[in-house]
């Protein structure tokens, strides 16, 4: 006798495989590997101050700015391109050929502080 397995049923293995294999790669919210680097683009348009990273809401431990509201001397604006790193569960290091920034969680924020134009 042969077994014959459903289309639906098919279908719903072929799913959960896939999701399987590609969750990890799309996942949303906080998940970085510590010590992990990777490429990121800081918006730096009013200055230093915030970046959402991981899925969360960081702020700079040292905000950095013109005294104007502008990034500082030699940061790009509207961005900065460079890598971040995680370094704890609530820390990370933007870093880039204008300079470094820690940067840390702000524990329940579901936005920026302040909307920058």
């Amino acid at each position: 006798m042969r077994w014959r397995v459903p289309m639906a049923a098919l279908a719903t293995i072929v799913a959960l495989l896939a999701f399987v294999v590609l969750a990890p790669r799309f996942a949303k919210g906080p998940g970085a590997a510590e010590g992990g680097e990777m490429p990121f683009e800081l918006y730096t348009h009013c200055g230093i101050d915030e970046a959402f990273f991981d899925g969360r809401y960081y702020e700079a431990a040292e905000p950095l700015s013109d005294g104007s509201g502008n990034p500082p001397p030699g940061w790009g604006n509207p961005s900065q391109d460079g890598t971040i790193r995680v370094i704890s569960a609530t820390e990370a290091r933007f870093h880039s050929d204008a300079g470094d920034v820690l940067l840390r969680v702000r524990p329940g924020a579901t936005g920026f502080k302040r909307l920058c134009a």
